[in-house]
C-alpha cells in the first residue's frame, strides 16, 4: 500500500542524476531476457554515454508545461521513482515512463506516479503507453488502472544499433 511519506512532486533539474540512476537500474533489472535475445549487455551499453542521457532528462525537465510533464518520488529526500507523459494532439496523452526503484516497487508508488498523471491531464480522454511483451509485471499493473493491450500493436523499442526490445501498446479510454 501506499507510504503516506513518499512526496510526489513536479520534477526540476536537480532530478536528473537520480532520474538517469532509476532508469538504468530499472532497466538492469526488467528488460534483460534470453528467450528475446536481450543480453545485460545490451541494457548497460545503452546506458554508456550517461552524458548524452543527462542531456535528455535535462531537456525533458526544461520543457515542462501543459502538454509534458514529469514527476518525481520521494522519500527521506532521495528520489525513488520517477513518471513522464506528453499530450500527443490526436492521440491523447502517451505515458512515456513510471519508474519505480526495484526495492521500492509494490508499495502504491507507481500507482501514486499514474494518478498524477491522469489528474494532471484530466480532460483528456484516451491514454496510451508502449509497454515490453514480456513484462507482465508492467501489464498487470497497468491494467488495474483501466488500460487494456490494442491488439496488433507489436512494435519494438531499440536498446542500441541492432539490439529491441519486443513491444506492445495498451490504451485507456
Amino acid at each position: 500500500m501506499f507510504n503516506p511519506s513518499i512526496k510526489i512532486r513536479p520534477a526540476n533539474l536537480a532530478d536528473v542524476q537520480p532520474i538517469f540512476d532509476i532508469t538504468r537500474t530499472t532497466w538492469l533489472d526488467t528488460y534483460p531476457n534470453e528467450e528475446f535475445g536481450v543480453r545485460y549487455g545490451d541494457i548497460v551499453a545503452k546506458f554508456s554515454d550517461s552524458e548524452k542521457s543527462f542531456q535528455k532528462i535535462s531537456k525533458r525537465i526544461e520543457s515542462h508545461d501543459n502538454d509534458n510533464c514529469g514527476w518525481v518520488a520521494e522519500s527521506g529526500g532521495k528520489i525513488v521513482g520517477f513518471s513522464t507523459a506528453v499530450r500527443e494532439n490526436n492521440k491523447g496523452v502517451l505515458v512515456k515512463a513510471i519508474y519505480v526503484r526495484p526495492e521500492y516497487q509494490g508499495r502504491g508508488i507507481g500507482g501514486e506516479l499514474l494518478r498524477e498523471i491522469l489528474k494532471f491531464y484530466k480532460n483528456s480522454k484516451k491514454f496510451w503507453l508502449e509497454v515490453a511483451v514480456y513484462n507482465k509485471k508492467a501489464i498487470g499493473f497497468y491494467e488495474k488502472f483501466g488500460f487494456q493491450i490494442i491488439s496488433g500493436s507489436e512494435g519494438k523499442c531499440e536498446i542500441i544499433g541492432d539490439k529491441f526490445i519486443p513491444t506492445i501498446k495498451m490504451k485507456r479510454g
